[in-house]
Formats: C-alpha cells, sequence, structure tokens
C-alpha cells in the first residue's frame, strides 16, 4: 500500500481539501472510495480474524455507530456468511 502523509495543513478549507484530493496523484483511483470498498476491507479483517482462531466455523459480530452502521450493514450484504450478529446504532438507508 502507500504510505501515510499529511494530507493538508490546519486551517485549510474544505473547498482547498477537496482540490487537493482531485489533484494529487493517488495510488488509486477516487472512485474507489466507496462504502462498498470500505465494507471490502473491514471484510478482509474479518476474516483475518477469524483465521486467528483454532475454531474455523467461528463467526463474528460487528458493530457500527452513525456511518459504521451503513458500514456495518454493506459489509454483514457483502460477507453474511461471516457473522452471526450485527448491532447498529443508527439508521442506515438499507435500499
Amino acid at each position: 500500500l502507500g504510505k501515510s502523509t499529511k494530507f493538508y495543513e490546519e486551517g485549510v478549507t474544505r473547498k482547498e481539501i477537496l482540490e487537493t484530493i482531485k489533484t494529487k496523484a493517488l495510488p488509486f483511483p477516487l472512485e474507489d472510495l466507496n462504502i462498498r470498498m470500505a465494507a471490502f476491507d473491514v471484510g478482509m479483517l474479518a476474516i483475518a480474524i477469524k483465521k486467528s482462531f483454532s475454531e474455523s466455523h467461528q463467526k463474528l459480530g460487528v458493530y457500527g455507530l452513525s456511518y459504521g452502521a451503513l458500514l456495518a450493514n454493506q459489509t454483514v450484504k457483502e460477507f453474511p456468511h461471516l457473522f452471526d450478529s450485527v448491532f447498529m446504532k443508527g439508521i442506515p438507508n438499507t435500499r
């Protein structure tokens, strides 16, 4: 993956930040920054956690608050076989 760097300085406007994001050479297409790709990241992390346990049939739970509720919902939609429980504190648009 890429290396982490500070994206902007304090006092910079939101418009300037968005312009920086659009013009900075990113190691991936900007369109890939979406809820589905974020859910795949969470799913891959869940798979790694699951593999670290000796019982492979063990399922996991996921918790989401606010934006995290939307992410938890999308993650469970993409990986229903991984999770046996989901707690969402918030009301995501599930359409």
